[in-house]
């Protein structure tokens, strides 16, 4: 191989050793571009799948206060809006305890009182 031969070869080499280490940078810069994007599908993804759960909880306890405040009404007589609010505030768990001691309280005093002692 002659000198010139040589530093041809050599151009050639640095030429193409160039050119890999820019395609693996712009390779990694994609990498981290689909990372990215894919990163915040999967996020939106999972926000709504958490804010449809969220919504369905809501709604389940909303129900769950609304068929308790139905049935002191028909039982005893119509709440007030404080009297409504409050059981709003109420736990999920203690709106299930209370819909199911319902039946065997006799006045709305001994239902309200049941809130209190819990």
């Amino acid at each position: 191989m002659t000198y010139c031969q040589y530093e041809v070869k050599e151009m050639l080499d640095r030429a193409m050793e160039r050119m890999r280490e820019q395609f693996k940078a712009e390779g990694r810069l994609e990498g981290k571009r689909e990372g990215r994007l894919e990163g915040k599908r999967e996020g939106r993804l999972e926000g709504k799948r958490e804010g449809r759960l969220e919504g369905l909880e809501e709604g389940v306890f909303k129900g769950k206060a609304e068929a308790l405040i139905m049935l002191l009404e028909n039982r005893f007589a119509p709440l007030t809006v404080e009297e409504k609010e409050r059981l709003f505030q109420l736990t999920h768990e203690k709106l299930v305890d209370l819909l199911i001691k319902l039946y065997t309280i006799d006045n709305i005093d001994v239902f309200w009182r049941e809130i209190e002692t819990h």
